[in-house]
């Protein structure tokens, strides 16, 4: 059996929802990833993504943050992504300017 590429933990606050996400967020397993976040989501008022631990990221990865981002907004919860500087998601959200995906530290 072969380990997934990526984990999704969620921890739930009442109606604050974090979603820690770890090693590889692409292609072969952005809908998963997606499935697990969407489920996450429902009935949150705010909802944070930690990618502090996401080791490698595509442009599936980001698509998947942006159109979560957009989302969110359009139904009016806040949302923040976790992803320092100095880690592979920081560099890459740096670098793609999205907006309302800018890197923060948690």
């Amino acid at each position: 059996m072969t380990a997934p590429l990526a984990t999704v933990e969620v921890e739930r606050h009442e109606a604050d929802v974090v979603i820690v996400v770890a090693g590889e967020i692409d292609l072969s397993n952005a809908p998963e990833v997606q499935v697990r976040v969407e489920e996450a989501i429902r009935g949150a008022e705010s909802v944070t993504v930690d990618l502090r631990a996401v080791e490698y990221m595509d442009s599936r990865g980001i698509r998947l943050l942006h159109e979560l981002s957009r989302r969110l907004a359009a139904d009016g919860v806040e949302f923040n992504v976790v992803a320092p500087v100095d880690t592979i998601a920081g560099e890459i959200l740096r670098l793609t300017h999205l907006p309302g995906l800018s890197p923060r530290a948690p």
